[in-house]
């Protein structure tokens, strides 16, 4: 099913409503909503590149868990040359219900007057705790997770 979606995935003008520069497609499988990104099934550079990096992201989702902080459950598949990253979502309650989430960036561009410039995850967290907004936890798992995003490369 996951090549068939992924075909049409990518002659689809559509895309994914979820950011970010790789394919991607929604499904509803075994009771739940999952975001499932993938690289195509060709033998280029791109695309081996591409199968890396979605280990990789399986495997940092991993790290992130191992490091006592919640983060997605995540599975990789390999199939008919594709290979996808399974994410489980976490903002979906349900068949139909959907859980109600702000970005950290939208709480910093609207209340922390930053309008994205050069804020950070960081940044943001301290300013948050020294208003008491959030816990000293929560600043604490914000600065790991910005940390980590940096070492990894993921920092959108």
């Amino acid at each position: 099913q996951y090549p068939e979606l992924a075909r049409s995935s990518l002659s689809s003008e559509a895309g994914s409503s979820a950011g970010g520069e790789q394919p991607k497609f929604t499904a509803y499988t075994a009771g739940r909503h999952v975001l499932v990104k993938f690289a195509a099934n060709d033998d280029g550079a791109a695309a081996q590149r591409w199968r890396e990096l979605l280990i990789c992201e399986g495997l940092a989702l991993e790290a992130v868990q191992a490091a006592g902080i919640p983060a997605a459950t995540s599975r990789s598949l390999r199939v008919e040359g594709y290979q996808f990253l399974e994410v489980e979502r976490f903002d979906r309650i349900g068949e139909r219900g959907r859980k109600a989430l702000l970005s950290l960036m939208a709480i910093d561009n609207e209340y922390l007057g930053h309008e994205g410039k050069g804020s950070t995850w960081t940044s943001a967290a301290r300013y948050l705790l020294e208003r008491q907004s959030i816990s000293d936890e929560d600043a604490r798992r914000i600065r790991w997770l910005d940390t980590f995003g940096q070492l990894t490369g993921n920092t959108h």
